[in-house]
């Protein structure tokens, strides 16, 4: 039978220009048609029973060794192959595709796992750089992996396409898409070109969804994302507490820093406040807490907060967070029994403990309008190294309420008075010591120091030592803060003091300069959102269907491949060729 040439084209094939058979097969192809020499078919071995084993292992001896004996040194060589089923490669294929799905399931858990463990929480910078790095290893693993499989899938399926007539080893190498778009160029059978288009396709679909993943969630940094270093060496901004009133804004004395206080008091007295949450405070951001004082129903409470430097003077800074430092106010006030006596020539009105005698002196006019008066003597005034007129940051504070609604149980009514007097202690306990104990005491009397005083004669003095001290006092009108009416309720009125004396604190604390000390510094974080979950679980398990789907479509589609069948007419050598044997059994 005559020898099929390698530069012959069946099925439809093109040259093959790459093979290194091609001049040898050329010339002996040439030599026999000169001669019109006649060379039998070689004997095709029977199958191997294991198909994994090499297809032409050992094929030296089944080698059928023709030569032309009219010209000794011209050789022509053909080999026979065994015949190779496809169902063997299928099966090694299967179990390879397999693992790479596995595996490419694995990478999409990690994935997801990484989104779970980073998100709904506030992310320093390392951590996001951690997450970062973390996510692009797995998408690139991810992608590589669909990619190889996609690959493998296709380079499976030039068994497919050999059984369509690309016999020529040139055209069915499927190692990347250009070969794939080579193929869907030339080909003029449209199942053909459906395949390759498809593939193609898909090829870039699953890598763009890949890369789109990133589009699904995000990390923004927010007001309440803020988290603190651990660098020792870095600094923090603190309020400076020396003073209530700065030197260079007012003349320093005891005059301004009194007087100070008792307006930093109607400050705080404005500012958000509530009731300490489950969760301690430090560390947490403002913003996640906006509230300068803290309800505990026996006290007051500020918590003083870090923030970062700042080149804004006394401005407030949202890179700050609660410390575990707090101030507490408290007070004890009484409604003990007394005697009252009015002096129009001097227009007070005397208060006198039935008890002690002591004597307290109101200007008259808080017998007969609709306001609370607050009294005290100014601890500023008193010149001695005294903390506090009753114990370290505590100041006694009297109070004259006009009578407006029935009386509390158990309180001392008078029955020919048409007020209720109030004898409190207000204490201000700063544990830090950023806040003096004369100070707190200052703190805590503030409500009462407007500045006014109740007479400049000796006879209308006020009562307590040393003597010669002056009483200042103040009024708020009902319905405001710290006018409401507490109908002779000693524990109603201490909790309205003591949240006067903690606004001072907090006023202070946020409208003073500030110093820098070591500490652990805020710093704006981010927080990661899943922001589209489902799109996120859709690529994913998309990937991983699409990876199992042409891995099952390759291994049905080459199964029904018979390699052996497919020339026909004595052509199963040309399909059998060593290069196609090597790179089908690879």
């Amino acid at each position: 039978m005559r020898i099929p040439s390698a530069m012959s084209r069946p099925f439809g094939g093109r040259r093959d220009r790459a093979s290194p058979w091609r001049n040898f097969n050329q010339e002996s192809s040439q030599e026999a048609l000169a001669f019109n020499h006649h060379i039998s078919t070689p004997t095709a071995y029977d199958s191997r029973p294991n198909p994994f084993e090499s297809p032409y292992e050992n094929y030296a001896q089944h080698d059928r060794i023709q030569t032309t004996s009219t010209f000794g040194n011209e050789l022509e060589q053909r080999r026979s192959y065994p015949s190779i089923p496809a169902q063997g490669f299928t099966r090694r294929f299967v179990w390879a595709g397999v693992v790479r799905w596995l595996t490419g399931a694995l990478f999409s858990a990690l994935y997801y796992i990484a989104i779970w463990l980073y998100s709904g929480r506030t992310l320093s910078m390392d951590q996001k750089s951690t997450f970062d790095a973390l996510v692009v290893a797995i998408s690139i693993a991810l992608g590589l992996n669909l990619a190889g499989s996609l690959k493998e899938t296709a380079i499976h399926m030039r068994w497919w396409f050999l059984g369509k007539g690309y016999t020529i080893v040139d055209e069915i190498e499927l190692h990347s898409l250009m070969s794939l778009a080579g193929v869907l160029w030339r080909s003029p059978q449209p199942a053909v070109k459906t395949v390759c288009a498809l593939w193609i396709v898909l090829n870039l679909a699953l890598q763009a969804a890949i890369s789109a993943l990133g589009l699904t969630y995000k990390g923004d940094p927010g007001i309440q994302d803020i988290y603190v270093t651990s660098n020792p060496n870095d600094m923090v901004a603190i309020p400076d507490m020396s003073k209530f009133a700065r030197p260079g804004r007012f003349n320093d004395g005891e005059g301004p820093q009194s007087y100070a206080a008792h307006i930093l008091g109607d400050i705080g007295g404005s500012y958000n406040y509530s009731t300490l949450p489950p969760e301690p405070l430090t560390n947490q951001p403002v913003a996640k807490y906006p509230f300068s004082l803290w309800d505990q129903t026996d006290h007051w409470e500020y918590v003083y907060v870090n923030s970062a430097p700042s080149v804004v003077f006394g401005a407030f800074n949202f890179l700050s967070v609660h410390t575990n430092a707090s101030v507490t106010a408290s007070a004890v006030c009484a409604t003990p029994p007394y005697d009252l006596a009015t002096n129009t020539t001097t227009q007070v009105v005397t208060i006198r403990h039935a008890t002690n005698n002591r004597t307290v002196a109101f200007p008259l006019i808080a017998m007969g309008v609709e306001s609370i008066y607050y009294l005290t003597a100014p601890q500023l005034n008193i010149q001695t190294a005294s903390t506090g007129a009753c114990g370290p940051g505590c100041s006694t504070v009297h109070a004259l309420e006009p009578m407006a609604g029935p009386p509390a149980p158990d309180s001392f009514v008078h029955p020919s008075s048409a007020v209720f007097y109030y004898e409190c202690n207000v204490t201000v306990t700063d544990p830090t010591g950023r806040l003096a104990e004369a100070e707190a005491a200052v703190a805590a009397q503030a409500i009462a120091l407007s500045g006014q005083i109740t007479s400049t004669t000796p006879a209308a003095q006020y009562y307590a030592p040393p003597d010669g001290a002056r009483a200042e006092y103040t009024s708020y009108p009902f319905g405001l803060q710290f006018g409401e009416a507490q109908n002779n309720s000693a524990v109603g009125m201490g909790h309205m003091m003591a949240k006067f004396a903690a606004g001072v604190v907090a006023a202070a604390a946020q409208t003073n300069p500030r110093v820098l000390v070591p500490g652990a510094q805020p710093r704006q974080g981010v927080r990661l959102v899943l922001e589209l979950p489902a799109a996120f679980a859709a690529v994913l398990c998309a990937a991983s269907g699409v990876q199992a789907g042409l891995m099952v479509l390759a291994a049905w589609l080459v199964g029904r491949v018979d390699v052996a069948r497919l020339g026909g007419r004595g052509r199963e050598m040309d399909l059998r060729t060593k290069r196609t044997l090597d790179i089908y059994s690879n």
